[in-house]
């Protein structure tokens, strides 16, 4: 009987079933937690575990709130099904404390599906300290999709609005992933944590104070070059956000690389990238008058200078613009 059980599951989960989920639900819930993991390792269960980072009926994140609580899923809505699927939230939470890390991977992987189809459900994750819980596991996981996943769930509530972000906050969320950034491999997990910076970012002074004490954009700007398209245009929001509200901490980043850093975004393709990257370009030059020399200095002797220039007569008229305006303030300072 457990065998058709696990099959059941395992053909749920990978079909994206919000039945599979209740039934994950119901195995727990009457004490088949040891056979659970048994079959969860002799399944193809956590084989199939990546494809939820990608679920074909959801966009993937966006620089904006990812779960729209006025924009439900389509091809499902919130249906009393679902409403009572979130109350099964904190239930499921209770198994990410589990001695099997199989049990507590697709413990995570049910969280995610059952936020990512009912907004409602993100508003237990500060029960019971789950969000707590999912911290902690952060640094011991070794598997890079339940890590991803885990990023994707505390982003989601962090970016509902800054009184979520500082809850998040206050439960020391910021050094966590800043560590994890350092230490992580996965592009997926890379772009989730500069998508939870870029938000933090846009709160008040008290929030992004975090994000300095612990190093991350800093971390950014020491990896950008190695960093994919995806992740970079992300770690371009984030830098819009620090410029715009915390422009006193700007001359202790242009230490670290911050020129260098845009101006190789400028080169890259991206549209909002390129706009992002030149954006802030244009305001270090007004914010950091005594750095100003150096920042143009090195804005004509880097490789982005042909960029710019070229920019000037580029597709997109904002891009026009704040291209004009750096060769204009080069001229102007440099002659």
């Amino acid at each position: 009987m457990i065998n058709e059980q696990m099959l059941y599951l395992s053909r749920g989960l990978s079909d994206h079933s919000l039945q599979a989920l209740q039934y994950f639900v119901d195995l727990t819930r009457n004490d088949h937690a040891e056979s659970l993991r048994f079959f969860l390792i002799k399944s193809n269960i956590l084989d199939i575990l990546p494809h939820f980072m990608h679920d074909k009926n959801n966009s993937d994140i966006q620089h904006e709130q990812p779960f729209s609580p006025d924009q439900p899923s389509p091809s499902i809505g919130v249906s009393d099904e679902l409403i009572h699927l979130s109350s099964e939230f904190s239930f499921i939470a209770s198994f990410l404390q589990h001695r099997s890390p199989e049990i507590v991977d697709v413990c995570v992987c049910c969280l995610y599906r059952l936020a990512q189809k009912n907004i409602l459900a993100l508003s237990h994750l500060l029960e019971n300290n789950t969000a707590v819980h999912l911290l902690n596991l952060l640094p011991s996981l070794s598997g890079e999709t339940t890590s991803f996943l885990i990023i994707r769930l505390l982003g989601s509530y962090l970016s509902l609005s800054q009184k979520h972000a500082q809850e998040l906050i206050d439960i020391n969320i910021v050094p966590v992933i800043a560590q994890l950034l350092v230490t992580t491999t996965s592009d997926d997990t890379r772009f989730g944590i500069a998508w939870i910076a870029a938000n933090i970012a846009l709160g008040p002074p008290s929030q992004i104070n975090h994000l300095f004490r612990t190093g991350i954009p800093t971390s950014f700007i020491l990896r950008s070059a190695y960093l994919n398209d995806r992740i970079i245009r992300e770690v371009s929001f984030l830098f819009v956000g620090l410029v715009d509200n915390a422009p006193d901490k700007m001359g202790e980043l242009v230490k670290v690389g911050l020129v260098q850093c845009l101006l190789d975004m400028v080169m890259r393709k991206d549209c909002d990238l390129v706009r992002n990257a030149m954006d802030c370009l244009v305001k270090l030059i007004r914010i950091l008058p005594d750095e100003r020399g150096g920042v143009l200095r090195e804005i004509v002797e880097g490789p982005g200078m042909r960029s710019i220039a070229q920019s000037q007569n580029h597709s997109d008229q904002k891009i026009q613009h704040l291209a004009s305006s750096i060769i204009a303030f080069t001229e102007e300072e440099l002659g």
